[in-house]
């Protein structure tokens, strides 16, 4: 039986080009580098740097998964909706 969580975790985010302090404590850690994707009002992460469609990084234990889902964006009352392709 598969079941879904829902987790809230508290994270420091990295901009992409801070990828060294990053690293420095997913060494510390033991953890691992995940890039925080986006695309319209949807937002995964995947596990490994990457810099396409990419928010920031963050470090995250190293068990988990290769794909993260994230609830979406929420929409601002009145804004059109975007969303992806």
């Amino acid at each position: 039986m598969r079941q879904i969580l829902h987790l809230e975790l508290d994270v420091e985010f990295f901009n992409l080009e801070d990828i060294e302090l990053a690293e420095a404590l997913a060494r510390e850690q033991s953890g691992v580098i995940y890039t925080w994707k986006t695309i319209g009002r949807h937002n995964w992460l995947e596990h490994g740097p990457h810099n396409v469609d990419a928010a920031g990084l963050v470090v995250l234990p190293s068990s988990l998964g290769d794909r993260i889902a994230m609830c979406p964006d929420e929409i601002e009352e009145g804004a059109d909706e975007v969303d992806s392709p």
